[in-house]
């Protein structure tokens, strides 16, 4: 589309999905560290449980770089 080797890409803006989902009134859980993934499926699938549950969002934080 662009040409041969050309390619488009966008720098976007970190975004805490994990704030964004807690404002809007559901579980945000936020993980920075590998080790820290298994407790917060945990408390994501505890959050989901019992009544008057709320969707969960786990915001995984990755590297940029390829």
């Amino acid at each position: 589309m662009y040409g041969k080797d050309a390619y488009h890409a966008s720098d976007l803006a970190e975004t805490n999905y994990a704030d964004v989902a807690n404002a809007m009134g559901c579980t945000g859980i936020r993980v920075e560290k590998p080790e820290d993934l298994r407790a917060a499926f945990q408390k994501g699938i505890a959050a989901r449980s019992g009544k008057g549950s709320v969707p969960v969002v786990v915001d995984v934080v990755v590297t940029r770089d390829p």
